[in-house]
């Protein structure tokens, strides 16, 4: 009875909530006579003074006393009304609670998660459940009415009222589109206002941009727009394609008006290629005209690409890609007479030759990663390259297409211990007689068993870094920096099983069929040894579970990925994946006994932001027992 607890809690507290609510929306009845509240006087005071709240804007929020429900609930209970400036509610306006900017990863605004999210019902009101009780920012959203966000601290109770969180109408902004050449008006354009800055608490990630249509008259009104700058982009057929900053004012007697006039648009073709002549097709083409804005398209199969809506004048383009230095073209005509044609130089380069250390023959497949020193990674239409080949028969090697600059090499086979080289510059004709010597890694060998002692055939072992906790993130993290694949046997008959040692400090995870995976404790060698017999791996039978995932309203979410990652724990657990079937149901292998933390993404979202803010809004955390069956449904918030 226990896990029904909370869930019990949580219903008697919104139930207090709601007929305390239902209590106040109740007709007032006739007032006796006799009565304080019937003197005329007082009657004109509270009508003038319900008037003055309605349209007065000094505040945003009016304290409330808060509501303690008749039974503790875990985590914290935040509710509200939501109001327009009339005091009339409003329903659909989006809520989501998000941690402040600073205690996002890397202060990048992309990795933000929400940690819960709704919306008003047609009273205006809302109830949110926070899991963890922390300091978080809520973001009030509404696409007629400037977006507001509000710091809630840390309370010490189960329910917080928040009064009422009331949003005001701005002028907004009309856009007003007229042609060039005849004056006259321009339909059916597309019109994007965002933010040139973006609020620190929420960071850029959801930063609020509005998008609308001209009408015929060539007018597209744009509302929500609060003060400050806002960067506006305007798209039509035909036309080139502009985009300014327009400051809105703080307050104005009138709606401001932006009249933009489009000149006759012009395209821009060509083709990219490689070093080679060859085409490159992928590459990312970004054209930057005099004003500032920028059009970016993406190369064909055949390297070609085109653009369109550019104005007359000289414009800026500029070819990205992950294998070569970003090649660049400055004073570009438009209109254009001929197709563009820009093709990537080779770069710098690093060779050598790869021999063992023990007798001097060559390596061959080792893989060689170049790699910046001491600096930042090198970045490539928007993505973190790293240079790499393996070496030939012979061990030679040779990594094109680098910048100037200092690198380490990274060296890792399927035999010899990892290393890196001292610091190298490259050249455009580099030193093929370079020598590099590699020592042959130690053999690591050790015996997976069952529970009961027994061995366990055919169980699968892979080597880890030392700091991989287990969880998606560390998995994730990995891949990035990971030189090579990471190295994976299986055991024989006997479950015995046998691994090189690259790295002196590693972590070693054993899978093997109906049985919890273990990831084991930080292991560390002396690379000089040929030989190391570790102890035993033991894999418990663990917790199977099984259930279904449900989306907000109620339907199942088919196709889902659905994953469990440890939380907390003395020993290490590695996180675990999933897809549900057809009707969203899952069941995971065994797990390890422990604390899970569980959480889905619906099969049809795709972007890396969404997704995180999916995990965040089907989270829940379960704890498992060994041998223990568990049925549980996964719902989003």
């Amino acid at each position: 009875m226990k896990p029904l607890l909370p869930v019990a809690a949580l219903a008697i507290a919104a139930a207090t909530i709601w007929l305390l609510a239902s209590r106040d929306e109740r007709p007032a009845p006739d007032p006796d006579p006799g009565s304080a509240s019937s003197r005329p006087g007082e009657a004109r005071q509270q009508q003038a003074g319900a008037e003055r709240r309605a349209v007065e804007p000094t505040t945003n929020v009016v304290p409330m006393t808060p509501l303690v429900p008749a039974t503790p609930i875990e985590g914290l209970l935040v509710t509200g009304r939501v109001l327009d400036a009339t005091a009339r509610p409003l329903a659909g306006v989006a809520l989501t609670f998000l941690p402040p900017r600073d205690a996002w990863l890397d202060g990048d605004a992309s990795g933000s998660t929400r940690v819960a999210s709704g919306a008003t019902g047609v009273d205006g009101r809302f109830a949110l459940r926070i899991e963890e009780p922390r300091e978080l920012v809520l973001l009030v959203e509404h696409p007629r009415y400037p977006s507001a966000s509000y710091v809630i601290e840390q309370r010490d109770r189960a329910v917080v009222e928040l009064g009422e969180v009331v949003l005001h109408t701005s002028l907004g902004l009309v856009v007003e589109l007229v042609d060039a050449e005849r004056g006259q008006p321009v339909a059916g354009a597309r019109i994007t206002v965002a933010p040139v800055l973006f609020d620190p608490l929420i960071g850029g990630a959801l930063a609020q941009r509005r998008i609308v249509a001209t009408a015929r008259d060539g007018k597209g009104v744009v509302y929500g727009i609060g003060a400050g700058d806002w960067t506006v982009r305007v798209e039509a057929d035909g036309r080139a394609t502009s985009e300014l900053v327009h400051q809105q004012p703080e307050a104005a007697a009138i709606t401001p008006v932006l009249r933009v006039v489009l000149g006759e648009g012009h395209a821009l073709g060509g083709r990219v290629l490689g070093p080679m002549g060859e085409p490159v097709p992928g590459a990312m083409v970004t054209i930057t005209t005099g004003d500032g804005g920028a059009t970016v398209v993406t190369s064909g199969t055949a390297g070609e690409f085109r653009a369109v809506g550019l104005p007359v004048g000289r414009l800026q383009v500029r070819a990205e890609t992950a294998a070569f230095e970003p090649v660049e073209q400055n004073d570009v005509p438009s209109p254009a007479a001929t197709p563009l044609l820009l093709r990537f130089d080779r770069g710098l380069a690093l060779a050598g030759r790869i021999v063992d250390a023990g007798d001097g023959t060559p390596v061959e497949g080792v893989v060689v990663t170049a790699l910046p020193d001491g600096g930042p990674p090198l970045v490539r239409a928007h993505r973190i390259v790293r240079p790499a080949t393996r070496s030939g028969r012979d061990g030679s090697f040779l990594v094109e297409g680098l910048p100037a600059g200092r690198f380490r090499l990274s060296f890792s086979s399927d035999r010899h211990a990892s290393q890196r080289s001292d610091v190298v510059e490259p050249t455009r004709d580099p030193d093929r007689t370079a020598v590099f010597s590699l020592r042959e890694a130690p053999l690591v060998e050790l015996v997976v068993r069952d529970a009961n002692g027994r061995p366990l055939p055919h169980a699968e072992l892979e080597m880890l870094p030392a700091d991989h906790d287990g969880t998606a993130f560390a998995e994730l993290l990995c891949r990035a920096t990971r030189d090579a694949p990471a190295q994976t046997v299986r055991t024989d008959e006997h479950g015995r099983a046998a691994l090189r040692a690259k790295s002196p400090r590693f972590r070693l995870h054993a899978t093997a069929a109906d049985h919890a995976s273990a990831l084991g404790e930080i292991v560390t060698l002396d690379l000089t040894a040929t030989k190391v017999r570790l102890p035993d791996v033991t894999l418990d039978r663990g917790a199977t579970v099984l259930g279904r995932c449900v989306r907000a309203g109620g339907s199942p979410a088919p196709d889902a990925l659905v994953q469990a990652d440890p939380v907390g724990g003395d020993t290490p657990r590695r996180f675990a994946r999933t897809r549900a079937d057809s009707s969203g149901r899952f069941a995971f292998p065994p797990l390890p006994a422990g604390d899970w933390e569980l959480s889905f993404v619906p099969a049809e979202e795709s972007a890396a932001r969404e997704s995180a803010h999916r995990f965040a809004a089907t989270r829940i955390v379960v704890t498992l027992r060994d041998g223990q069956r568990l049925e549980q449904e996964i719902l989003e918030r």
